[in-house]
């Protein structure tokens, strides 16, 4: 699995960072790229932001919804 950031460095960067350096199994990742935004139709939180996990089994690709803290991310 990877978990791809698509935004800015700001406090949801930091949170985002903050979370994959605790997981040892999952491949944590960013992109500070617009067009790579626009390209993979990433659903973005309070407009600022998008997270995506990609996978290789089921659906192979989830976009993260719904309120961002560190609780509900892990």
């Amino acid at each position: 699995m990877v978990v791809i950031f698509f935004g800015k460095k700001d406090e949801h960067f930091e949170t985002f960072e903050r979370i994959g350096k605790t997981f040892e199994d999952v491949v944590f990742a960013h992109t500070f790229n617009e067009e790579l935004k626009k390209t993979e139709n990433v659903k973005m939180l309070k407009g600022e932001f998008g997270v995506i996990m990609f996978k290789k089994f089921d659906e192979k690709r989830n976009d993260f919804e719904g309120d961002f803290s560190e609780e509900t991310f892990k």
